[in-house]
């Protein structure tokens, strides 16, 4: 049976949460675009180059596979190019679920609507907001506004709920979203993140001085001070992920402001501390 509407999201979370919530509806679908476009080049939009970048970037460590040349790293990316095949060829009514609280579902949702022929055709559930939500297992209570970082976050008859907003941007809307995108594709920095709601492209090294701070004077694993760097880095315009931030601690030692010792292709066996003597 032909698809009769077709569900486009940007996490392999919210994903699973949404077909979960539509299971029993055989005439949708759920597609994911595994991809995040908030690190990497962007202009233009290409698989293999950006496999290519994320190879180079990453080249330090292991079991990071869509970034590598591995038998997962090949199903990942053929993952992405299904997803950009499907959508534009489906003639099914498309209803794109994201948050501009998440770089990754914000920068996906760009550029789905910069490749749309006819972006004012699609149907759009727009969850910034949030949802009021009620705890089934708590009595008593009333309704909880709900306001996600990702929409992975929400449960799956939450998410459901978000389905009746679902509706078409305004002319203004499209406007600014297009521009922004084609704004942000000018600007050759590689990191993309949020402020305040906006979109900005930000220099490798914007997370450095957070990650400096959790660094102790005593050796200790750097998976301890990878996961106390994004605690500090909990404010809505650093989402940075764990591979990342432990990239970005391996280029800090090569200052000389840190000191490593162990194997640095892991966090698990790697040991880091602050260089004694250094005005860290």
């Amino acid at each position: 049976m032909a698809n009769k509407k077709v569900h486009i999201i940007f996490t392999e979370s919210a994903g699973g949460s949404l077909r979960f919530a539509l299971r029993g509806n055989p005439g949708e679908t759920v597609l994911v675009l595994p991809d995040d476009l908030g690190l990497g080049p962007i202009s233009p939009y290409d698989p293999e180059v950006r496999k290519a970048y994320f190879k180079s970037l990453f080249a330090e460590i292991e079991d990071v596979d869509y970034m590598t040349q591995s038998p997962e790293a090949e199903k990942f990316w053929n993952r992405v190019k299904d997803f950009w095949k499907q959508v534009s060829e489906t003639e099914a009514e498309r209803i794109v679920w994201f948050t501009r609280r998440s770089v990754f579902e914000y920068t996906g949702f760009l550029e789905l609507l910069s490749r749309e022929k006819n972006p004012s055709g699609l149907l759009v559930v727009d969850l910034t907001d949030g949802l009021e939500v009620v705890y089934e297992e708590k009595e008593n209570e009333g309704p909880v506004r709900v306001v996600p970082r990702s929409l992975g976050e929400l449960r799956p008859e939450w998410l459901l709920s978000g389905k009746n907003r679902a509706r078409r941007l305004t002319e203004e809307e499209l406007a600014y979203y297009l521009r922004r995108w084609e704004e942000l594709k000018k600007d050759d920095r590689p990191l993309r993140t949020l402020w305040r709601g906006q979109l900005y492209a930000e220099s490798p090294d914007i997370y450095d001085e957070k990650i400096r701070e959790t660094v102790p004077e005593t050796w200790v694993n750097a998976a301890r001070v990878v996961g106390a760097a994004l605690s500090k880095l909990s404010e809505e315009y650093n989402q940075a992920g764990d591979t990342y931030i432990y990239l970005r601690l391996l280029e800090l030692a090569k200052t000389g402001l840190i000191e490593s010792e162990g194997e640095r292709r892991s966090m698990r066996f790697l040991k880091v501390r602050k260089t004694p003597g250094s005005s860290l």
